[in-house]
């Protein structure tokens, strides 16, 4: 009896966990991270594995551009800040107040074009 008691605790406190952790990244966490107004910074969540974040990087880096790079396999913050922004897949870039989902072309070249780059 008292090893049911037991069994029942630790399930009902990991389901807790669990929805303290869903509730968090689903409705706190975006609006604790999200870029900055009137910022031009060039943001990438990626991961080494994925064809999409080279082609992204490869563009960038054809065109001159400068950005910065997280690893979201590799750093705990990098994916703290990728699940805030919504992200479920790479690469997610932020180009100055825009995100963007995925490797969409010709939004990212609109969006380089709002901070002024051809």
């Amino acid at each position: 009896m008292k090893k049911r008691f037991t069994l029942r605790r630790v399930v009902y406190s990991s389901l807790t966990s669990i929805a303290i952790v869903v509730v968090y990244l689903g409705y706190i966490g975006p609006k604790i991270y999200q870029p900055s107004e009137g910022s031009e910074k060039i943001i990438i969540y990626s991961a080494s594995w994925c064809p999409y974040c080279k082609k992204l990087k490869e563009t960038l880096n054809k065109n001159g551009i400068s950005y910065t790079e997280y690893d979201i396999e590799k750093s705990i913050i990098a994916q703290f800040e990728f699940r805030s922004l919504g992200g479920s897949g790479v690469p997610l870039s932020i180009i100055g107040e825009d995100v963007i989902y995925g490797y969409q072309p010709e939004v990212i070249q609109a969006s380089l074009a709002k901070i002024g780059y051809k």
